[in-house]
């Protein structure tokens, strides 16, 4: 996090630039915080997002782990629903799209069904969880 950040936060808690460094330095430390980059995916030709529901028979987690293989998948989580499994896919395009699903993901064994939807258009995405 730059100089420039910090006195930003820093003014934001009445703090200096260097309380503000340390307690950042602890969070991350404390495994509480990651700085990371956030990369518009269209800037990459990856034009199609899309959420795919996922039904599986037997070990869930065992189809979760093969699914972590495929480098269109940028999140895939387990849930307690209608899907046993939700995935966000981030592709070039319909074609790639129908391919990741009907080739790669419905092959695996243990999926049973999948529900796709693509993704129009982001009205909110937030990575201050707890901020106001």
């Amino acid at each position: 996090m730059g100089a420039k950040a910090l006195t930003k936060v820093g003014l934001t808690m009445d703090l200096s630039e260097a309380a503000v460094r340390v307690r950042v330095q602890r969070l991350i430390a404390d495994g509480a915080l990651q700085i990371v980059g956030v990369a518009d995916p269209r800037v990459f030709g990856l034009n199609i997002r899309a959420i795919i529901g996922v039904s599986v028979v037997g070990d869930t987690t065992r189809v979760a782990e093969t699914l972590s293989e495929l480098s269109e998948l940028v999140h895939i989580v387990t849930t307690a629903g209608r899907f046993d499994l939700i995935l966000e896919a981030v592709v070039a395009d319909e074609q790639s799209l129908s391919h990741l699903v009907n080739r790669q993901i419905r092959t695996i064994k243990g999926v049973q069904s999948t529900e796709t939807w693509i993704i129009f258009r982001t009205h909110k995405e937030n990575y201050f969880w707890g901020s106001k």
